[in-house]
């Protein structure tokens, strides 16, 4: 019975069809009535004599406009129902060709991500010689990790001791290891602490370039790719989540860093920031928890997305 009522409700042409129902019986119902009413026996009909058979003939005339205007609602009623039905039958196009849309999307998308970790498990770190190999796939993130963790704390002394020393080189006399550094104390003269992490991450990316360049510029494009398409807000959230899932604590911190660089600060930080890449950061990984002031507060949470 839902079932019924549902379909009146939803469903013009199911309405449409239910109400021309109705009044033909209607109209069938009101015709047997006004016969039985003016009293004719069709048994004795035709011995009724031909003056009694107009007069009966006479009593229905007054239908006949009552017809006409019928017969005019019948017509409008079909011109009607075939309007709706070409709506519909449009309707249903449009969304059988968005629903064919959005799988295509769908399935390029799900390529995609399949060749960004095809590109993970191809990481190989080996030696210098070739020899050895230090880790591969998503365990490389860590050796990554480590090393620009390092470069990042070597950078940061050499920023505060030039920045107390500026017009001296009792830096490089205090700090044994920076007597070969002195460009870079001149470089960290007024530099804050984004352009210490810049500076680390430029040092990091002369080595491991080769291995991360291909990795960071599918995964830009990954999401570029969402966020060009014509999805809304909320199915572009739900691929974003799909790749965020994907993502080891070490990619995440790799990704925060590298977003904070000179190869990704102008592009690929804002995407970070609009699809809230960073919701499950691993803070204690950071190099300083001061780090995350240089992201909108969105990237981290999506229920600060429209903060900041």
């Amino acid at each position: 019975m839902r079932v019924f009522f549902y379909k009146i409700i939803k469903d013009p042409i199911y309405r449409s069809s239910l109400i021309s129902l109705i009044v033909l019986i209607l109209i069938v119902s009101l015709c047997i009535y006004y016969y039985n009413f003016i009293g004719v026996d069709t048994s004795r009909y035709e011995t009724i004599p031909l003056e009694g058979k107009g007069q009966i003939g006479d009593s229905w005339g007054m239908f006949t406009s009552v017809f006409s205007a019928l017969a005019f609602w019948g017509l409008l009623t079909t011109l009607i129902f075939q309007a709706t039905s070409i709506a519909q039958a449009k309707a249903e196009a449009v969304e059988q060709v968005e629903r064919y849309k959005n799988q295509q999307i769908e399935d390029v998308f799900f390529r995609m991500l399949n060749i960004h970790s095809e590109l993970v498990k191809d990481i190989d770190l080996k030696k210098s010689d070739n020899s050895v190999t230090i880790a591969s796939g998503r365990d490389s993130f860590t050796v990554f990790y480590n090393y620009l963790k390092q470069v990042e704390s070597g950078a940061k002394v050499i920023s505060k001791w030039s920045k107390k020393y500026p017009e001296t080189n009792e830096a490089i006399l205090y700090l044994d290891y920076c007597k070969k550094r002195g460009k870079q104390i001149d470089e960290f003269a007024n530099h804050d602490e984004l352009n210490v992490i810049g500076y680390a991450y430029k040092s990091f990316w002369v080595k491991y370039r080769a291995d991360l360049g291909h990795y960071f510029r599918f995964l830009f494009n990954l999401f570029k790719y969402i966020d060009t398409s014509d999805l809304d807000f909320k199915s572009k959230m739900k691929y974003a989540k799909i790749i965020r899932s994907q993502l080891s604590d070490y990619e995440l911190i790799m990704i925060f860093y590298n977003g904070l660089s000179d190869q990704g600060i102008s592009k690929f930080k804002p995407i970070i920031e609009k699809y809230t890449l960073l919701d499950n950061l691993p803070y204690d990984l950071l190099f300083d928890s001061e780090h995350v002031n240089n992201y909108k507060m969105r990237a981290f949470n999506e229920l600060n997305h429209l903060s900041r």
